[in-house]
């Protein structure tokens, strides 16, 4: 059928759907290397393609691209955001999650993929049941976007799926990680406080961060207070979800005897934020946080955005290579963070 001359009838795709014996909507999945199809149905009948001398017809080409043009373009695919939040209304009470989701989604769409929110725990699906569900649906694409500290280990079929995770770095088994740069960001934080004479800076933590992000925190901490002759413990305090312990924030910070305070994820309304020389008796608040804070309020601000965005990018650039499993050397992209006055 592989024409020899002008006057041959040009093959289609229901000729290579013919010898391939598939549908000729898999033959166009195929051709477009989309990630429904597995690789080695792609490969298979792209090969079929090519010998029998297909081409894309330029006149339905074009016809196709200005119908796209004209038409809002249809989901490629679905992928799964994975949350172990108890129910939808508390995900969508949770602001930091939800600057993710939403910004994940937003990229998804961008690249022509729907993103949906899927709940695991004890109310919600068990991993397992996860497994099956997204299966049935043909989603492969899985982004562990919001994920308590609590939670350690997922039982996914894990070698039929594609998984990022965001800041999700304590769930076994390892996957690739998104994260902020919180080593970075308490290096930054502790620099500006020293050279506003600060000397006793101390960290108030959020307990939903887990104690990989402390860890960083207090690895930041550590280099920048040893490159500057400090030998001090990190002193750390954390509020609890529903902040009944921050209370004793202020009687921490006199047992400590501190100068300042970074907060990572918290806020403390009504506590004076003074980043000058300082007065006598005042402390100075810094925050690595998420949201939008008072004019004058020195941070370094949140990118949960990029975040989002970026392991959307990273999904869909794996499953169009058909990269599905657990990678051998689980990595984690940090994302560089600024200062801000």
């Amino acid at each position: 059928m592989n024409p020899s001359g002008p006057n041959q009838r040009r093959v289609t795709m229901s000729d290579v759907a013919s010898v391939a014996h598939v549908h000729k909507s898999t033959v166009s999945l195929a051709l477009r290397n989309q990630p429904q199809l597995n690789a080695a149905t792609r490969e298979r009948i792209r090969k079929i393609a090519m010998e029998l001398g297909y081409r894309p017809d330029p006149m339905l080409e074009l016809f196709n691209l200005h119908r796209r043009t004209l038409a809002p373009p249809r989901p490629a695919g679905a992928l799964a955001f994975v949350s172990d939040l108890p129910n939808p209304a508390a995900f969508a009470r949770s602001e930091r999650h939800e600057m993710i989701f939403s910004a994940a989604r937003e990229e998804a769409k961008r690249l022509s993929f729907a993103l949906e929110l899927f709940l695991v725990g004890s109310a919600q699906l068990s991993p397992a049941r996860l497994s099956q569900v997204l299966q049935a649906r043909g989603i492969t694409g899985i982004l562990l976007g919001a994920l308590s500290p609590a939670t350690r280990s997922l039982n996914i079929d894990w070698g039929k799926f594609c998984v990022i995770g965001i800041e999700s770095m304590q769930v076994e088994p390892r996957v690739d990680n998104v994260s902020t740069d919180y080593c970075q960001a308490a290096r930054l934080s502790f620099l500006q406080l020293w050279q506003r004479g600060r000397r006793n800076v101390g960290f108030a933590v959020a307990q939903s961060l887990g104690a990989e992000i402390e860890g960083q925190l207090r690895a930041g901490y550590l280099v920048e207070a040893y490159a500057k002759g400090s030998a001090r413990k990190v002193p750390c305090f954390r509020i609890a979800e529903n902040s009944a312990n921050i209370e004793y924030l202020s009687e921490w910070i006199v047992a400590e005897k501190l100068d300042a305070v970074v907060g990572c994820g918290v806020d403390v309304p009504g506590l004076a934020a003074s980043i000058n020389s300082g007065e006598g008796g005042t402390v100075a608040w810094a925050s690595i946080d998420i949201r939008d804070l008072p004019s004058g309020c020195p941070c370094v601000p949140g990118i949960l955005g990029d975040l989002g965005r970026r392991a959307v990018e990273l999904l869909i650039m794996r499953l169009q290579i058909n990269l599905l499993g657990l990678p051998a050397n689980p990595a984690t992209t940090f994302f560089p963070v600024e200062w801000r006055d």
